[in-house]
């Protein structure tokens, strides 16, 4: 199996969510991509140059991009628990209805601090 993450790595809790996957326990290919600073129009043959980093990360799993709530969904599904934040994060996603109804809320979360840090959005290519 081969997963790319493509996030935000100016935002703490992207960099924390990635971190705290442990995919590299689970896959031996594994991508890690700051959608701010790497190359993103050919991810796994996939062109994630129009994927709105600010609304979600991007997980792209044998070539199939998953982004925002699903992004999040299958990221919880590919990982282990461990820690108490990361467990309730995968609680929180773990379900598409879960998923639905929580993730607006923990994006909100993000771009909230993001505003108080003073990171601005990112520019899409």
């Amino acid at each position: 199996m081969h997963v790319s993450i493509a996030y935000d790595g100016e935002c703490p809790v992207c960099r924390h969510v990635v971190r705290a996957s442990r995919l590299r326990e689970r896959t031996a290919a594994l991508d890690l991509i700051d959608a701010r600073r790497n190359r993103l129009d050919d991810v796994q043959g996939q062109d994630l140059r129009a994927v709105d980093f600010d609304e979600g990360f991007a997980v792209v799993v044998d070539g199939q991009v998953h982004h925002g709530a699903d992004g999040a969904r299958v990221l919880a599904a590919l990982t282990e628990r461990r820690g108490a934040a990361f467990r309730l994060f995968q609680w929180l996603v773990r379900t598409e209805r879960r998923s639905r109804l929580f993730y607006p809320l923990l994006r909100a979360g993000r771009n909230l601090l993001l505003k108080i840090l003073r990171v601005p959005k990112i520019a899409n290519s």
